[in-house]
């Protein structure tokens, strides 16, 4: 791969577009709804008392640091408070519908062409390819902290990064595949049929790895819970395989649709990574 290639891929600005659990989104909320909520308590305190004048300073400076956390959303023009009857004029109603219609679908403020993707009903490929898809942003690897490991026997702790780093593996694959059909219009349907192949590819080295021999024959219950873990990983892929296979088109695609498979494959991949970690916990308290 090119020199070229590889920063196009740095460049690219992914879109949140997917009601995923995963913990990166939740770091992007944002301080505003804070904001919202001291705005409408001074409003509500200062004009009991009449303080209009005081109230100018106050909620314009809670809009601009509205403003300084996000390069989209809401703002109240500075203006809008030179003066008592401006003050009275002022609709909180009206700001806080404002608010809710830029930041009530999951918008953080940063890209206000991403609330109109999340409001659309369908979505073409590439818009599809520019949302931040489960295999963008999580895999096993991230669910098992490297504490986990810690007072695992050696034949399972060796088990256990096997499946994570053939899982993170295979979905570093599936994701460069998808940038190539991301940057590449003409290339698209070959390159998602490349990461659809992955899934499969993914499914087959996950299930190829033995379950290590356990010496204490009263560690079955760690035998099985392996087992179920690395049922789950291979899970995992049948979803992936599933979320992809909506992109192996050249229709419109249903965001809701899109949505729904992207949360089966972001809560299979969680529940992977609690069952290997639970696995690890058992065997070292054997």
């Amino acid at each position: 791969m090119s020199d070229n290639q590889n920063k196009k891929r740095e460049d690219r600005v992914v879109e949140t577009a997917s009601a995923t659990t995963s913990s990166e989104n939740n770091k992007n909320s944002g301080p505003f709804a804070y904001i919202i909520t001291a705005v409408v308590f001074v409003v509500v305190l200062l004009s009991t008392f009449g303080m209009a004048s005081c109230t100018v300073a106050i909620v314009a400076a809670a809009a601009d640091a509205g403003t300084t956390h996000g390069t989209g959303g809401v703002s109240v023009p500075h203006n809008q408070f030179d003066d008592t009857q401006n003050f009275e004029d002022f609709d909180l109603d009206e700001f806080l519908k404002q608010y809710e219609q830029e930041y009530g679908n999951g918008n953080t403020g940063g890209s206000s062409s991403s609330s109109q993707q999340n409001n659309k009903g369908t979505v073409s490929v590439s818009e599809a390819l520019d949302f931040d898809i489960a295999p963008y942003s999580i895999n096993v690897d991230q669910e098992v902290s490297a504490s986990a490991y810690a007072g695992t026997p050696n034949e399972v702790r060796d088990f256990v990064r096997k499946v994570v780093s053939t899982d993170k593996e295979q979905n570093e694959a599936v994701v460069n595949a998808l940038y190539d059909a991301a940057l590449d219009e003409k290339a698209q349907t070959q390159k998602i049929g490349e990461a659809i192949a992955k899934c499969d590819e993914a499914k087959k080295a996950i299930e190829a790895l033995e379950i290590p021999a356990i010496a204490n024959d009263k560690d079955e219950a760690v035998k099985n819970a392996l087992e179920t873990a690395k049922a789950e990983v291979s899970k995992r892929w049948d979803a992936l395989h599933e979320e992809l296979g909506l992109l192996n088109t050249t229709e419109s695609i249903s965001t809701r649709r899109l949505w729904e498979a992207d949360d089966a494959v972001v809560q299979s991949t969680e529940k992977a990574g609690e069952l290997l970690v639970t696995a690890m916990e058992q065997s070292a308290n054997k």
